[in-house]
């Protein structure tokens, strides 16, 4: 079934049993494509039913479906978690960070703590309210880990509070089609330092970010004229 999927990188299994398949089905996959698994007893399992004949590592992560067909996934890297969001169209406001999937609330304060690193793919038009709030605060304002923000180029609004004290931001690229961001978006974010924006006409309001941080402009070839 995926035989020959040169470009195969990742494969989620939530279930905590292994499945049966045949030689031939991951058969000349890259040699360091990952498995994610949901537990620790999962990935025991998996490893004794020899799927690292097929796959060069086994890890455990967390995933979900958001709405409206977005997906996220959270896994290790590194130095930490990588965050992925990908599908099309918008993701979703939350009133409460306790139902942001991805929050302490859902997959634990160790693991959000270590969260250093967000992707939001090719295909998402919106970033949701407290999606990214408080990413680092739990661990204080100076003993906050860089978190690095990657977001899409087809990025079309910012919600209100999205990425609010987020003490691990500190610095943020906006991508060229962004229209909007909603109010207090980056309020709290203590350690932003930088925001380079694209010519596109948004505007960050003053009180969203903090009094020195440097809000720079890029012109049409890309160089940062302000």
């Amino acid at each position: 079934a995926f035989a020959y999927c040169e470009n195969l990188k990742m494969v989620t299994c939530m279930s905590e049993e292994p499945f049966s398949f045949s030689e031939t089905t991951f058969e000349a996959i890259p040699y360091d494509a990952v498995l994610m698994v949901p537990s620790e007893a999962a990935k025991t399992a998996y490893e004794a039913a020899n799927y690292l004949d097929y796959f060069g590592s086994i890890i455990v992560g967390k995933s979900g479906v958001v709405t409206n067909g977005v997906n996220w996934v959270l896994y290790p890297n590194d130095n930490g978690y990588t965050l992925e969001i990908s599908g099309k169209g918008a993701m979703a406001d939350y009133e409460y960070e306790s139902a942001v999937p991805w929050s302490k609330y859902n997959v634990g304060e160790d693991i959000f703590n270590k969260i250093n690193k967000v992707v939001v793919k090719e295909g998402i038009t919106h970033i949701g309210k407290l999606c990214f709030a408080r990413l680092g605060y739990y661990l204080g304002m100076d003993g906050a880990i860089d978190v690095e923000v990657s977001l899409p180029y087809d990025l079309k609004t910012i919600a209100a509070e999205a990425f609010t004290y987020s003490y691990g931001l500190k610095s943020l690229e906006l991508p060229n089609y962004v229209e909007s961001i909603g109010n207090r978006a980056f309020y709290g974010c203590q350690n932003l330092a930088s925001i380079v924006i694209d010519q596109s006409g948004v505007s960050v309001k003053a009180y969203d970010v903090r009094n020195n941080c440097i809000i720079n402009i890029k012109n049409d070839i890309n160089e940062v004229v302000y």
